[in-house]
């Protein structure tokens, strides 16, 4: 009850007077909904306080310090409607000034939450409800801050280097704490992404991972846009073992609630060069000389027969329409490699780069012998790889970067009783027919032989 009597007698004082004191000075009190707010600090609380809030809210504060620091953002009282997932009251939370940035949290029910930290100087807090039972609401304190450097054992905080690595709060000690959030902005050049490992894993699991899960975005330094990436719980086999950023940021945000606490979770990360999109490419290639390779094809589409191989992402033009349907044998048999990937997520869906695992080389070619490399997709309109699953690809077009995929190549979805057994046998029969080939002679050159068995 000490809370809840301080929360009254806090939240009369600021009715009364519409300041607050706190930290010796005098901080503004912001209650009106959907106002952008640019102080270094002030009390945010929701319309109605000590009563109830309104039926069917919408308020949004958009919250903007100095730049080079960041926000925190403390409760000090919240009571709203409790449901399964929020889904009829919540106070949201995010990573920046629209929703569409990662969100910190999502919260209801009668707990107090815990701190909130940006990773910029822009946050945004939402709150909206339903057409029935309200309860008292929230207010809270936000404060510019300096970002701080994560640190080991930190909960959160910005990782620079070209590489590192972090952790749960006592992570592996004992279980991590709750209610806590913990975020880390990973920033490397901006010519180069970010590709994050997940060394050990575990959270408590549940349905939609309302609980305790760890978020994960990626963005670019150059943009306030920002890609979700996933939700995760579980255990390792919930989360991919590697993942891609599609810029040289990423966001990862862990969140607990108030029991069915777990091991947490270990991760590293590090850099690599960007590949550039099929834009950047035809930029580059009209400002300088380059000079590629590319594969002739017809409209009958007939398989070469030199595998092309690349050691550069050299600029490719789609075609003016689609190759038609490829024969399965005869492009596995003319390819350079045939292999099976696995993609781990939807990345394809909004852009031509991924990170996909290597399961299974049925044909090594010049692939390199790696768990995992990247996808590229050199003509979106004539791909047939964009969801999640295991597939099977036979290529020929390998850059530095890893894999590009092109009109010719063969995509299919990766079916294991059936091609476990038929690819091999495939490939087998392809062996045969080359090595029969090179023995055959010319007709001159039989001819001639012939004429010498006579003699």
């Amino acid at each position: 009850m000490y809370y809840i009597r301080a929360a009254y007698v806090i939240s009369f004082c600021i009715l009364l007077s519409g300041r607050v004191n706190a930290q010796d000075e005098y901080t503004s009190v912001f209650q009106e909904c959907n106002q952008t707010i640019r102080e270094g600090q002030g009390v945010i609380m929701s319309p109605d306080f000590t009563t109830v809030y309104p039926n069917n809210l919408h308020c949004e504060w958009n919250i903007e310090v100095e730049e080079d620091r960041i926000v925190t953002f403390t409760f000090g009282y919240f009571d709203v409607e409790k449901s399964l997932n929020c889904k009829f009251d919540r106070v949201s939370i995010y990573n920046g000034p629209t929703v569409d940035h990662p969100m910190l949290g999502k919260f209801c029910g009668p707990f107090r939450p815990g701190q909130q930290i940006s990773t910029s100087n822009k946050m945004l807090i939402s709150m909206d409800s339903d057409a029935s039972t309200g309860r008292k609401g929230f207010y809270g304190f936000f404060v510019s801050a300096v970002p701080e450097l994560a640190t080991e054992g930190s909960c959160g905080g910005l990782l620079k280097g070209a590489e590192g690595s972090f952790h749960s709060p006592n992570y592996p000690k004992s279980n991590y704490p709750g209610p806590v959030t913990c975020s880390w902005h990973i920033r490397v050049d901006e010519d180069k992404i970010v590709l994050m490992s997940i060394d050990d894993f575990d959270i408590e699991k549940s349905i939609g991972c309302k609980y305790d899960a760890l978020v994960i975005y990626g963005g670019w330094s150059h943009s306030e846009k920002t890609k979700f990436i996933g939700r995760f719980c579980g255990g390792s086999d919930d989360i991919p073992s590697r993942i891609t950023s599609p810029g040289n940021e990423l966001f990862v945000t862990f969140v607990s609630d108030t029991s069915g606490f777990a091991t947490g979770f270990s991760a590293s990360y590090g850099a690599k060069k960007r590949l550039k999109s099929n834009t950047e490419t035809r930029t580059t290639t009209t400002t300088s000389s380059t000079t590629s390779t590319t594969v002739s094809t017809t409209s009958t589409m007939k398989p070469t027969t030199t595998p092309i191989i690349t050691t550069t992402s050299a600029a490719f033009e789609c075609p003016v329409s689609c190759p038609p349907k490829i024969k399965t044998k005869a492009r596995i048999c003319s390819a350079n490699y045939v292999v099976v990937v696995r993609l781990n997520d939807n990345t394809l869906r909004t852009q031509n780069i991924a990170t996909i695992d290597l399961i299974k080389p049925f044909k090594q070619g010049s692939l390199p012998s790696v768990s995992s490399t990247q996808i590229r997709i050199a003509c979106r309109r004539c791909s047939k790889i964009f969801k999640k699953g295991s597939y099977v690809i036979a290529g020929d077009t390998i850059t530095d970067e890893g894999i590009e995929i092109r009109p010719e190549d063969l995509v299919i979805k990766h079916k294991q009783r059936k091609h476990t057994k038929q690819i091999p046998k495939l490939l087998k029969k392809c062996r045969k027919t080359k090595r029969r080939k090179g023995k055959r002679s010319s007709p001159q050159k039989r001819g001639k032989r012939t004429k010498e068995n006579k003699q």
